[in-house]
């Protein structure tokens, strides 16, 4: 009953149109109502609906979602706010930029900002202006949302067809801003986009079919706008443009969708690219957002996209997935970047997660995750470090100390000064000196891993200290090493040498400093 009563209530009342019967609400459980509401992202129309029939009173006392419906009206007027904004921004700046869906679509559609939710600023931009609509907004104050973009990796990213979802993402403040040029029309809009009412509506089928109508939310938006603009609408064009686009059979699979769940008869026009495999998809994706399908292998967000497409794009999309991402071309300039390093990077990052999925025991799926993280530059240093964490576990035990230690920190004949290291590359190499310590064949303490550190730090030419310090708990002894640069402790992450003293760089009395070493080795 619950799961039923969403569809009816996801939908602003219509004034003109007869009453339907409506679900028993009285009788169900409101709260679980709209936690339900809120996994189908329609909570604002369902709390709008429940506050116009009177039952705000059947609600629990210390039920959140008063609360929670006012912070999403709050977050739709900052939302509008920012994107008159930016895109303001963009104009004075001679860029063509459309505000589409987000808070407008909601105007467009509902009777007003609390009865949807908008999580994001979609823009719209021409495919030629990308480059300098992002470089503009980043001029704005707007950050990427993860790495920036150089201007291969950004030219990859614009050259993605339609299906591979062309878009970049930003971030201001705590909003997300999403930068897209595919619009599907002959030409940019000049105006609103919802303005060209065949363009607006086979966009609003896309991008409902791009995440196989995975919310209730994309299905009641065509729904509202076939109702108000669906007499209005040019279909011959309308299908001229999906089939184009190559989209046809998300458009008339959002249609079958919107019958199914909001009960109504398909209109002769809805019908006319209906197919076989269209009626299918609406099937499954009204299964799936009624709860009424059990969740398989088969659900798998892959195989779900894969299902929208056609054979070609199907076999495209696949060998995009193996294919390096744009992304992947995202390097600081001046770096030396090689196609063939680029596409190994890629599929050993394939493999490693492959190997991941197979292995049954969680910990080392975990392992094999971290592993495919690591460049194959990581990896020689990985594996040079086990080397000389080896060396340097025998040398403490047959060596003397102070040739040891000079042995570590003496500088390469040659090496320029500090090797045009920086902080973060020389924390980059602890932390894996640091991984090949912790899965070594023997246990590495401290100070063989400092040691180890120093030695492949002064190959760089970077001139390092080691340093060591003690401290009393209780009875016991204790001891620990660390290395510093520049004054900076750079293997210590969690600070344990601020519990230390330190001692002077050498130690005056021999059994002293034999008691010493036998704690630290």
């Amino acid at each position: 009953m619950q799961t039923q009563a969403i569809p009816f209530l996801s939908l602003p009342p219509e004034a003109d149109s007869p009453a339907r019967p409506r679900p028993d609400l009285e009788r169900l459980d409101l709260d679980a109502l709209c936690a339900r509401a809120v996994q189908l992202r329609v909570f604002p129309a369902v709390f709008n609906n429940i506050r116009a029939l009177g039952l705000l009173d059947c609600l629990s006392p210390e039920s959140v979602w008063v609360e929670r419906f006012r912070q999403n009206y709050v977050r739709n007027l900052a939302l509008r706010h920012e994107e008159a904004q930016i895109v303001n921004g963009l104009s004075q700046a001679g860029i063509p930029c459309r505000a589409v869906k987000g808070v407008g679509l909601v105007e467009l559609l509902y009777p007003d900002l609390s009865w949807r939710s908008v999580e994001d600023i979609d823009l719209l931009v021409a495919a030629g202006d990308v480059a300098l609509a992002y470089h503009r907004l980043k001029e704005l104050g707007l950050r990427d949302a993860q790495q920036p973009w150089t201007l291969l990796a950004l030219s990859r990213q614009i050259a993605q067809p339609p299906y591979a979802f062309p878009e970049i993402l930003l971030i201001k403040r705590e909003f997300l801003i999403e930068l897209h040029w595919d619009w599907v029309g002959e030409n940019f809009p000049p105006g609103a986009p919802a303005s060209d009412q065949e363009a607006f509506l086979t966009y609003l089928c896309l991008h409902a079919g791009k995440s196989f109508w995975s919310s209730l939310q994309k299905p009641c938006d065509i729904e509202l706008y076939l109702r108000k603009f669906g007499d209005r609408i040019e279909w011959g064009r309308f299908w001229r443009l999906a089939k184009k686009s190559g989209w046809d059979r998300i458009c008339a699979a959002s249609f079958h969708l919107c019958s199914i769940l909001f009960e109504r008869p398909l209109r002769p026009e809805e019908q006319r690219g209906s197919t076989k495999s269209a009626r299918v998809l609406a099937d499954q994706a009204a299964r799936a957002l009624l709860g009424e399908a059990t969740p398989g292998w088969w659900s798998h967000r892959a195989f779900r996209l894969l299902r929208v497409y056609g054979w070609r794009q199907r076999i495209s999309r696949c060998w995009r997935w193996l294919a390096p991402p744009p992304w992947h071309w995202n390097h600081p300039p001046g770096a030396s970047v090689s196609t063939a390093g680029v596409w190994m990077t890629r599929y050993r990052q394939l493999l490693s997660q492959a190997l991941a999925r197979l292995v049954p025991f969680r910990r080392w799926s975990h392992y094999l995750q971290r592993a495919g993280e690591l460049s194959l530059a990581d990896w020689r240093c990985v594996g040079r470090a086990i080397l000389t964490l080896l060396a340097v576990y025998i040398g403490l035990r047959i060596v003397p100390f102070d040739r040891l230690q000079r042995w570590a920190t003496s500088v390469r004949t040659g090496a320029p000064e500090d090797g045009g290291a920086t902080g973060e590359a020389i924390r980059r190499t602890a932390w894996l000196v640091d991984v090949a310590a912790n899965h070594h064949v023997v246990p590495m303490r401290c100070l063989a891993r400092s040691l180890a550190l120093a030695w492949m730090l002064a190959r760089r030419g970077i001139s390092t200290q080691v340093k060591l310090g003690v401290r009393k708990d209780g009875e016991q002894f204790l001891a620990h090493a660390w290395l510093e640069w520049r004054g900076e402790r750079v293997n210590d992450p969690h600070q344990v040498a601020q519990q230390f003293v330190e001692l002077a760089p050498a130690p005056s009395q021999k059994e002293f400093s034999r008691a010493l070493l036998t704690c630290l080795r």
